[in-house]
Order: C-alpha cells, then sequence, then structure tokens
C-alpha cells in the first residue's frame, strides 16, 4: 500500500518535472495574446531569412536560366528550320496557284484599263476639236428654226424675182441665200458617202479679177460632187474650176489637194458667204 501510493506520486511529479522541461504552451484564454506576441517578434525575421536566401539562389537560377537556354536554343533554331523546310514548298506551290488562277483576270483588268486609256485619249482628241462649235451649234439652231415653213417661201421668192422692179438684186440675194441655207443644212445631214449632196448657187462673186457665176446661177452638170464619196475625191482642177464658179479661193493648186477639200467641205456645210 505504502508501495502503491509513492509510486503514483512520482508518477503526478515525473510528468509535471516533463512538462516543465518541454516548456509546453500554456492553454486557456492567454493563448491568442502569446501568438500575436510571437508573430511579431518573427516576423522581421523571417523577412531577412527570405531575402538571404533570393540573394543567394538568384545568380545560381539566372545560370540555370542560361544554361537551359544554351542547350535549347540550337534546338528550337533546328526546329524552326525544319518547319521552314516542310511548310516552304507548300507555301510556294499555294502562292503559284493562286498566281494560276488570278494571272487571267489581271491581264484582262490590264487590257481593260488599256482600253479605257485609249478611249479617253480619243475623247480628249474629240473634246479639243468640239471647243470651236458651241457658236456654231447655236447659230446652227437658230437657221433650222428659221427654216421651218421657208420652202414655200423660197418658191415663192423665185417666182416673184422677174415682176419686182428695183429691189430684184436684193430679192434675189435673199432667195439664193435662203436656198444655200437650206443646201447646206441638207449636205450637213448627209452622214455616209453614198449621201447625195445639194448643189450650192452662185452668190455672183468674183474672184481674182474672173467674174463667176451669175447671181443664182447652179454650177454645170458633172461639176459639183453627187455625193459625199465623190466630194473627197475631187482633183485640183475640179476644185479649181468650182473656186472660180463660186468665187471663192480654198488655198493655191500648190496646197495639198485635202487640205483644198476640207476647204471645200466647209464651204458647202457651214460657210456664210
Amino acid at each position: 500500500m505504502f508501495f502503491a501510493e509513492s509510486a503514483g506520486s512520482s508518477a503526478v511529479q515525473g510528468q509535471a518535472t516533463v512538462c516543465q522541461q518541454q516548456k509546453l504552451p500554456p492553454t486557456g484564454p492567454g493563448l491568442n495574446g502569446a501568438q500575436q506576441l510571437q508573430n511579431a517578434q518573427l516576423g522581421p525575421q523571417l523577412q531577412e531569412m527570405q531575402a538571404a536566401v533570393l540573394a543567394q539562389l538568384g545568380p545560381q537560377l539566372q545560370g540555370m536560366q542560361a544554361a537551359v537556354l544554351a542547350q535549347l536554343g540550337p534546338q528550337l533554331l533546328g526546329m524552326q528550320a525544319a518547319v521552314l523546310a516542310q511548310l516552304g514548298p507548300q507555301l510556294q506551290g499555294m502562292q503559284a496557284a493562286v498566281l494560276a488562277q488570278l494571272g487571267p483576270q489581271l491581264q484582262e483588268m490590264q487590257a481593260a484599263v488599256q482600253q479605257l486609256q485609249e478611249q479617253v485619249v480619243q475623247l480628249q482628241e474629240q473634246v479639243g476639236q468640239l471647243q470651236g462649235l458651241p457658236n456654231q451649234v447655236g447659230q446652227l439652231q437658230e437657221q433650222i428654226g428659221q427654216l421651218q415653213g421657208l420652202p414655200n417661201q423660197v418658191g415663192q421668192l423665185e417666182g416673184r424675182v422677174g415682176q419686182l422692179e428695183g429691189n430684184q438684186n436684193n430679192i434675189l440675194d435673199t432667195a439664193v441665200g435662203v436656198y444655200n441655207l437650206g443646201a447646206r443644212l441638207s449636205n450637213r445631214n448627209a452622214l455616209v458617202a453614198a449621201a447625195l449632196l445639194v448643189p450650192l448657187r452662185s452668190t455672183g462673186q468674183q474672184h481674182g479679177g474672173e467674174q463667176g457665176g451669175a447671181l443664182g446661177a447652179l454650177p454645170p452638170p458633172g461639176l459639183f460632187p453627187g455625193t459625199r464619196g465623190e466630194m473627197h475625191q475631187l482633183t485640183h482642177d475640179r476644185l479649181n474650176t468650182l473656186a472660180n464658179f463660186y468665187g471663192e479661193n480654198w488655198g493655191p493648186p500648190n496646197e495639198l489637194v485635202a487640205q483644198r477639200r476640207m476647204a471645200f467641205e466647209h464651204f458647202i456645210f457651214f460657210h456664210q458667204g
């Protein structure tokens, strides 16, 4: 009995001694306050330890990164070259196929652009030729308005020429002018080579000291060209005879016949004599 109580007392004392040696944390309401105090004391120490570790390991990590890049760099370059070697022919083939499909279309577009440029040049030439025509167009419109209803008047004027005294020349001039106006309008509408031309009447003018045709007279048969195509075949001799008859000057005989034909054409189309 005595030995049992002594043993139990010794065990209790041994456990107390172990707790004191191990400094076990106390339990109870003061535990949280002790932890906060301990964290406040250890915080700066932990930061210093972290900085020291980074300072020691930083150069090693950089060296390891450089070593990895040195080992893998040639491999990456080789992989890139291999990919290009495999894809290069495919890309070239795709490019050739695209060009083969689009080439004819591009050529057609270029041809169309060239045609448009040529048409623009032609239009510019036509515009240049038409710059001097606005006044003539206005005159023609006025003449067309005047010509409406004139055919009967022309016949009446020609029938009354012999009856009127004193104003015979003036009336005849008027009649010839009206007739020639209608003839020129008809000649301008002769647009094809086979279209018939209407001969003009003489206005009695003189040229080079030679008396032309009588006032109101028509040229001798066969002298005035009958069609537009025949007008473009006039010779120097025939042009000289026509010039003498109408009292006009369409250039000297040594001038190009084509230029003299153009002057005659202007005379029977537009001339206001």
